[in-house]
């Protein structure tokens, strides 16, 4: 079957998007590829087919449970075979999805990273037919990245194992340096990169510098009809938000990871279905979400880094339809950024007792704890301990960066069981315990491949069945599980910590000292450009965020706040172009000062020249020198 057959058939399109079709002939060369396409791209597309026109399964390799749990449902309602390993599963429903994997029975294993390096999984994967190595948010293997993940690094154990076998790289967000940096972490044989502009030009940037921002948001929802999401800092005010717009009759809902899993499932489902109009949520929300006819996109506070504010502004307009990103900021918002910053990052001192309270936390003792996995609130630990909770999860993620443990994300994950003994033994067990024998026949008839493997289940819908409580199908299940019978796995929902080493004394925890301070001074870097952005009143949104990915040429978009601000002035097109080359020559003959180059030229009006004087000294092309005269700033 041809890509273009395969498609039609499992995806409904009539033809591929933009560079989706080479990036996928790319694959089917066998090269290694990086595919550098912006929120909404259609990166899945791109290892998936070329996958399906393969003989074998593909691996691929990604950092959020929730995402590969919503990649694997997707491709399963699309009658295509797929399983997922992650850390939130039992060692006994790991080796059975790894051995069906090894017996050719899915066509996509989506992994986790942290799993790459286990023995389990090695000799597993050795025994795979494989075609393809998918490596989604491929950004995190970068240290240059704004969600460096070190267990991406373990995803070159795979390479090791599998030398032949393409790999193709996927991301949203990348710089020039990342971009380099992914490209040799994972060995590609040749650098071969598909990168597709960053710039949407359907999507207008907004700030607005403001105190008042729940009457501006009211305001911009008023105006701006159809579905919108306003991103918040924290969860309190996801809640006071969207019961100040339901105050005013707008429809709104709030959204954070600390809901109930049945509850933001609610949520979300309401707000995709257009049932609710505005969900007003945490960062936590939107990863995987792919809702076409998202109008608005609005920030109330100012993100950590571009690369979060361009993919979670790039959820508006994937229709292609006119949209609008607004960032809602005050200058007061910069300092008490730049304050939350420096609280966040940790001692030497804070981060070796913040080891000894986690272990101690946990009651793990010295020389114990390797292979250890441990249900992880954050919240309980911080109130316990007296930790701010952004500080506490800088020195995990420096815990990951030593290979010391590794944690995932917050995720539901629903009851399971699998039948352990015999069709022969579980018959005698119902009729020797003749008060199991409903719940077990009502088990059998309602899911299959329970001997095979593990199937979610419902213990509500077992108790309505049974005509009894929840409690007591729990009880029974727990019981059965004790006795051999079946494997119970109770819902869960918590995030977990995967303790790769045992604890060391703290006198013998060696840190990497130097990358620490390298990552603190990337931190304060990324924290500078989202500032120049928020503030930056002079260039064009689209052409900062654009050329912060690498893209030098990039022309203004005409439809950001600062373009609208320009056309007012006539300062757009040639006539700017014009004024602009008048004072760049005068410069090069002549260093000036202001008042002196607004004689020089003369016959442009004042407000003009100073406007593009501004421009061009925000653009980085003119300077103002120590003796306060401007000067063409040297390359």
């Amino acid at each position: 079957m041809s890509i273009h057959e395969i498609l039609s058939k499992y995806w409904g399109y009539g033809q591929f998007r933009e560079l989706q079709e080479e990036i996928i002939s790319s694959v089917l060369e066998g090269d290694d590829t990086l595919a550098l396409l912006p929120t909404g791209g259609g990166k899945s597309i791109c290892f998936q087919v070329p996958a399906m026109a393969q003989e074998g399964i593909c691996i691929v390799i990604s950092p959020l449970i929730a995402l590969m749990k919503d990649q694997v449902e997707n491709l399963k309602s699309r009658n295509i075979s797929a399983a997922t390993i992650h850390s939130a599963m039992t060692k006994r429903e790991i080796d059975i999805t790894l051995e069906n994997a090894a017996n050719g029975q899915y066509k996509f294993l989506y992994v986790s990273p942290e799993r790459l390096s286990t023995p389990i999984f090695i000799e597993r994967a050795k025994r795979m037919k494989v075609n393809l190595i998918a490596v989604d948010e491929a950004h995190c293997i970068s240290q240059w990245g704004y969600d460096f993940r070190p267990a991406y690094l373990k995803i070159i154990d795979i390479r090791t194992i599998l030398p032949k076998i393409p790999i193709i790289a996927l991301t949203a967000t990348a710089t020039n340096d990342v971009v380099e940096d992914v490209q040799d972490k994972l060995l590609f044989k040749i650098k071969n990169v598909f990168t597709k502009s960053f710039k949407r030009d359907n999507l207008s940037y907004v700030v607005i510098e403001t105190e008042a921002k729940q009457a501006k948001l009211l305001d911009i929802l008023r105006k701006v009809p159809g579905t919108a999401v306003v991103y918040v800092r924290n969860r309190k005010k996801t809640k006071d938000i969207a019961y100040f717009l339901q105050q005013n009759e707008i429809q709104a809902d709030f959204y954070h990871a600390g809901l109930d899993a049945l509850d933001r499932d609610r949520k979300q489902v309401a707000w995709t279905t257009s049932k609710c109009r505005v969900i007003v949520c945490t960062n936590a929300f939107g990863m995987g979400i792919d809702k076409p006819d998202v109008r608005t996109v609005i920030h109330m506070d100012i993100p950590e880094n571009i690369e979060s504010y361009y993919q979670e502004a790039g959820r508006a307009g994937r229709d292609g339809k006119k949209s609008y990103a607004v960032l809602l900021c005050h200058q007061v918002d910069k300092i008490e950024n730049e304050r939350r910053l420096e609280e966040s990052l940790p001692t030497l001192e804070e981060i070796k007792d913040m080891y000894e309270r986690l272990f101690s936390f946990f009651q793990i003792g010295i020389g114990s704890g390797a292979g250890q996995t441990e249900d992880f609130l954050l919240e309980a630990f911080c109130q316990r301990t007296g930790y701010v909770a952004a500080k506490a999860l800088n020195i995990l993620k420096i815990f990951e960066h030593e290979a010391l443990m590794s944690s995932t994300d917050a995720s539901y994950n629903p009851s399971k069981i699998r039948i352990l003994c015999s069709h022969e033994d579980l018959y005698k067990l119902q009729v020797t315990y003749s008060n199991y024998e409903p719940l077990i026949k009502t088990i059998l008839r309602t899911y299959e491949g329970m001997f095979d493997n593990y199937s979610t289940v419902k213990e509500s819908f077992l108790a309505s069945k049974l005509k009894t409580n929840v409690g007591e199908i729990k009880k029974a299940l727990v019981i059965l599980t004790q006795h051999g019978y079946i494997d119970y796995i109770p819902e869960n929902s918590s995030p977990r910590l995967f303790f790769i080493k045992s604890r060391y004394a703290a006198n013998n925890l060696l840190l990497d000292v130097k990358a620490i301070e390298l990552r603190r001074k990337n931190k304060i870097r990324q924290l500078a450009d989202i500032n120049h952005y928020s503030f930056s009143k002079h260039i064009c949104r689209s052409v900062i965020l654009t050329k912060y990915f690498g893209e030098i040429n990039a022309t203004d978009c005409l439809i950001c706040d600062v373009c609208l601000q320009k056309k007012k002035l006539g300062l757009i097109g040639a006539e700017y172009e014009k004024i602009s080359l008048e004072i760049i020559t005068e410069l090069g003959i002549k260093k000036q000062n202001i008042q002196q180059l607004v004689a020089l030229l003369s016959h442009v009006k004042e407000n003009d020249l100073l406007e593009t004087m501004k421009w061009l000294m925000e653009c980085h092309k003119i300077e103002i020198n120590e003796k306060g005269q401007l000067q063409i700033v040297a390359n």
